[in-house]
């Protein structure tokens, strides 16, 4: 990709995907990481089971998830990791759909 096409400037991705390698790993190829570095919302508002036990807010030491979370807090930040539910979320959703069809749904097939 990096010969054919180029690298992309800005890389946006969830929770799941932050660990400082990784971030380091972007920042040195020039890309500007906009990773996420806990949950926005304590309890997903369409999740209709009872709501789990508080826990205590996570302390956050490490540089880079320090920088990422002052960068995500920006207007221009907020408004980049938003493109997320419009670019990379709805394409996971669709792709996973076929896998969530009961087995019989395919007996078919």
């Amino acid at each position: 990709m990096e010969k054919t096409v180029g690298l992309p400037k800005i890389v946006l991705a969830d929770t799941g995907f932050a660990s400082g390698p990784a971030v380091e790993e972007l920042q040195m190829r020039g890309i500007e990481p906009l990773v996420a570095i806990g949950r926005t919302q304590p309890h997903r508002p369409y999740d209709f089971r009872p709501p789990p036990e508080p826990r205590p807010a996570r302390r956050i030491t490490e540089p880079w998830r320090i920088a990422l979370r002052a960068r995500l807090e920006t207007e221009d930040g907020k408004a980049l990791y938003k493109l997320r539910k419009q670019t990379v979320e709805p394409v996971v959703g669709i792709i996973k759909a076929p896998s969530a069809l009961p087995a019989s749904a395919c007996a078919a097939c």
